[in-house]
C-alpha cells in the first residue's frame, strides 16, 4: 500500500529531501550538524530550567527562610539546620557567615550568585554562536552554488 500526500509519494518525497540534501554538498552538512546542536542545547536548557526544579528552590527559599528567622529570634537555631544553607550549591549562603562581619557576608552571597548565574547561563554563548554562524553558512552555499552554476554554463557556453 502506498500513501499519497498531496498527490506526490511519500518514498517519492523523501528521495527527492535525500537528493536536494545531497546536492547542498559540505554546506549543508555543516548547517544540519549545527542545527541539530542547536536543538540539543535548546533541549538541555529546556530540562534544566524547567518550572518545577526553579519553584522548587524558590518554595524551600521561601519557607527555609520564615523557619531559620523564627529559630535565629528565639536563639534556637542549631548548625543542622544551617547544613543546607552551608552547602556549595546553597541559596542563603549569609547563614553559615552569620556572625563575620559583613564585608564576609555580602562576598559569600556575591560569590554563590556568581556560581547560579554561570549555571543558568551555560551554553548559551554556543547557542549565540550557532545562531550567527548557519545564516552565514546558508550564504556561503548558496554563493558556492551559484559559482558552480555560471562555471557550468560557461564550460557549455
Amino acid at each position: 500500500m502506498r500513501v499519497i500526500v498531496c498527490g506526490a509519494d511519500i518514498a517519492t518525497q523523501a528521495s527527492t529531501m535525500f537528493e536536494i540534501v545531497k546536492s547542498g554538498g559540505l554546506f549543508i552538512g555543516a548547517i544540519i550538524l549545527s542545527s541539530v546542536i542547536a536543538a540539543a542545547i535548546f533541549l538541555e536548557r529546556l530540562w534544566t530550567l524547567q518550572a518545577k526544579r526553579v519553584l522548587r528552590s524558590i518554595w524551600w527559599i521561601k519557607s527555609g527562610v520564615g523557619r531559620v528567622r523564627k529559630q535565629l529570634q528565639e536563639k534556637t537555631y542549631r548548625r543542622t539546620g544551617a547544613e543546607f544553607a552551608a552547602g556549595k550549591n546553597s541559596q542563603l549562603p549569609g547563614l553559615a557567615n552569620r556572625n563575620r562581619d559583613r564585608t564576609i557576608i555580602k562576598e559569600a552571597i556575591e560569590d554563590t550568585g556568581r556560581h547560579v548565574v554561570h549555571e543558568l547561563e551555560r551554553f548559551i554563548n554556543a547557542l549565540g554562536t550557532i545562531g550567527s554562524i548557519a545564516p552565514l553558512l546558508g550564504l556561503l552555499g548558496t554563493v558556492s552554488g551559484m559559482i558552480h552554476t555560471f562555471n557550468s554554463i560557461t564550460d557549455q557556453g
